[in-house]
């Protein structure tokens, strides 16, 4: 699925385009949260940060532009900044 279907999807049917991104990048989510707080937070605290994230990318979803990079990098950058911001 291209990035601007999958953007229309959530707009337009959220519980089906959210329910797809996270099965396409919950594991990359996961992945950078635990590389960045797998030693200052359990489990349940990384799951909730990585819930986290699809909930503001979905809030936020009109702050998405295609032209700035794919959704993929969109996430990632999400991640490590929300990641980083609990650490601290």
């Amino acid at each position: 699925m291209q990035d601007n279907e999958l953007v229309l999807l959530i707009k337009t049917e959220p519980d089906r385009g959210l329910g797809i991104l996270m099965s396409e990048y919950m594991g990359l989510v996961c992945t950078i949260v635990r590389e960045k707080l797998g030693t200052v937070c359990d489990e349940f605290e990384m799951e909730s940060c990585a819930g986290d994230i699809f909930i503001e990318f979905y809030n936020g979803i009109d702050k998405y532009s295609e032209d700035k990079g794919s959704v993929k990098s969109y996430i990632c950058v999400m991640a490590k900044r929300r990641a980083i911001d609990i650490f601290r």
